[in-house]
């Protein structure tokens, strides 16, 4: 074998680690959140502008997202938002408007 050979099969180990521990930063990346509906009402709503929807009384668990977690919903004609924390569990619940969001374990 030439040292030829070798660096480029130096040089295609350390591609391939580096492939490898960009994929690892891809996979680990991103947040997870629980979103719960303790109202009588079906809310639509986004994360980061990916729709979802949650019935009364369900959840939506381990929703993933690759950004920031900014949560969008209306309550009647007033569109609200928050900034969603990574792995944390969130709950619709009523309140004077109608409903809205409150972190687990708050207003409980």
């Amino acid at each position: 074998m030439s040292n030829t050979d070798i660096k480029i099969t130096a040089t295609n180990q350390e591609l391939f680690m580096d492939l490898n521990e960009e994929d690892a930063e891809t996979i680990s990346g991103g947040e997870v959140f629980t979103i719960k509906n303790l109202t009588k009402y079906n809310i639509n709503y986004t994360i980061d502008n990916e729709q979802y929807n949650v019935k009364s009384g369900r959840s939506n668990n381990d929703i993933y997202t690759p950004y920031g977690g900014i949560i969008k919903f209306r309550v009647g004609n007033k569109l609200k938002s928050g900034n969603l924390a990574d792995g944390k569990i969130y709950a619709f619940r009523p309140s004077r408007d109608g409903f809205d969001l409150y972190p687990a374990g708050a207003m409980w």
